[in-house]
């Protein structure tokens, strides 16, 4: 095991534990300059950012013939940040409220988005007119959502926003510079310790890409600023099925099957029927559903890997 590998993944950590703590100040900083809510913020703001890397891998893997990648990057990221990481970001941070007056506009898109996940279940293929309803979907959200407002003393400050906003953007690309040296010092200790490809790709990297809404929803938790976590957390999976997986279809010149893909879909669309649930209940999402997001997700990646079979 090389030390060299040892030493990036904790200047990994390092970075994120600071580039989070940033990220929240400054995304506080832009919701009030703006007078947006935070979960608005949350999601116009830290969740396309943070989703970035699946919005990159969709656009280069669909141009280079294999939108099948990006499919079940897509997919994988929604389940990894369902259960995974809303899970250890409650472990790590502590009970994470969902008394938030504000969470009705959540309840309604993460319902949405599993109608989509019933409909791309059905159909076994991503179309273009799929593609474009899905990227419509997404423009009709973000619409929705900036209308949130907050009440603000002053007026707007311009100035103060573009100030936050820069500081924002560079908080959040050292945040995903961290997540890539986490992810490739693991890749690395994961190979030296003669660990399957597939089991890398379905738990390093799978996690990995969820690297920042993990540290953004850990430092929420602990400021009790729920509203960014989870605008951050449900907004990067809301992109993933709507923008990431609409764009995937509207460049891709014949349909995607997205049978090879079926066997993760039963627990994307229970990932998200499950936060739906919490939301619409007003449950708090404590240490026992915590542990519960986290054995939903080992059973994906025992499902995945084929020590057990659920849908098959």
């Amino acid at each position: 095991m090389a030390y060299e590998s040892i030493a990036m993944f904790i200047a990994g950590f390092a970075l994120m534990f600071f580039s989070s703590k940033w990220a929240i100040k400054y995304a506080i900083g832009i919701s009030e300059s703006l007078g947006l809510g935070r979960f608005a913020v949350g999601f116009i703001f830290i969740a396309i950012t943070t989703a970035s890397p699946e919005i990159f891998v969709a656009i280069s893997s669909t141009l280079h013939g294999s939108p099948g990648l990006a499919v079940g990057n897509a997919l994988g990221s929604v389940i990894a940040n369902l259960t995974i990481v809303l899970g250890a970001a409650v472990l790590i941070g502590g009970t994470m409220k969902l008394h938030d007056g504000n969470l009705g506009d959540l309840i309604e898109i993460l319902f949405v988005s599993a109608l989509v996940s019933v409909f791309l279940l059905q159909t076994g293929t991503l179309s273009l007119i799929q593609g474009f309803i899905l990227f419509t979907l997404f423009i009709f959200f973000i619409n929705k959502i900036k209308h949130e407002r907050i009440q603000i003393e002053n007026k707007r400050d311009v100035f103060a926003f573009f100030g936050y906003f820069s500081r924002f953007i560079a908080a959040v690309s050292l945040l995903i510079l961290s997540s890539e040296l986490i992810v490739r010092a693991s890749v690395s200790i994961a190979e030296s310790l003669a660990v399957t490809p597939e089991f890398i790709g379905l738990t390093v990297i799978a996690v990995g890409t969820s690297l920042p809404e993990l540290a953004v929803g850990v430092r929420a938790i602990r400021a009790r600023e729920y509203a960014l976590g989870l605008g951050d957390l449900f907004g990067s999976s809301v992109i993933d099925l709507t923008l990431v997986m609409g764009l995937v279809a509207m460049l891709n010149p014949v349909p995607v099957d997205l049978e090879p893909v079926r066997g993760a879909m039963p627990f994307m669309l229970t990932s998200v029927l499950i936060s739906w649930y919490l939301l619409s209940k007003g449950r708090d999402v404590d240490r026992q559903t915590a542990l519960a997001l986290l054995a939903l997700f080992t059973l994906f990646v025992l499902e995945q890997i084929g020590i057990v079979t659920l849908f098959g």
